[in-house]
């Protein structure tokens, strides 16, 4: 968006880099443990794990501002060996529920990575309703449903293409995209 509407480029690098320094600042301003308050016991930020050989695991997410009827889409694509492949912030005018916004943001990180040329890859998103209804065989005629098909779809294109939940913890740096992107024009 800053390269169309301001003519400057930016560097997927950097931005990458600097959603990641806000994750590590983020990090270590809240180093304490934390306790789950349902199991009491404590809740450890999970690790990344790498997907299978020459497949990109590429994360989505996706952050609504209702008072501005504003949704961000974050989504960061990383290799085999965990280096940083891509990554994207958009942003729309649109009122979405959070659902059809985490669809949504599904959809734009599967055409993201055919875009950019990437047929093998296992996505990860932290809505696991949408998840859920990515890997299942039922049909819903609804807004989202027509999305999750729309996914599937374009999942079955795919040479490899795999549908995971992952904690909202193991998701930072697409969040932190997401909510950025709220900030584009």
């Amino acid at each position: 968006n800053a390269f169309l509407f301001e003519g400057k480029f930016e560097n997927p690098s950097q931005i990458a880099q600097a959603a990641l320094q806000s994750t590590k600042d983020f990090k270590e301003a809240n180093d304490r443990e934390k306790v789950d308050l349902i199991t009491g016991r404590p809740t450890g930020l999970t690790t990344w794990s790498p997907p299978p050989l020459k497949v990109y695991k590429a994360n989505w997410d996706a952050s609504v501002d209702r008072v501005h009827s504003r949704m961000g889409v974050g989504v960061v694509i990383r290799n085999w060996e965990g280096s940083v492949t891509a990554t994207l912030s958009s942003s729309r005018c649109i009122f979405p529920d959070a659902k059809l916004a985490e669809a949504m943001a599904a959809l734009r990180a599967v055409l993201f990575c055919k875009q950019i040329g990437i047929s093998r890859v296992l996505l990860e998103g932290d809505a696991l309703n949408v998840v859920n209804d990515i890997n299942s065989e039922a049909k819903d005629w609804s807004s989202v449903g027509l999305i999750i098909q729309d996914i599937k779809t374009e999942l079955q294109n795919l040479e490899y293409g795999s549908v995971h939940f992952i904690s909202r913890n193991s998701n930072c740096i697409a969040h932190c995209l997401a909510k950025n992107a709220l900030k584009l024009s």
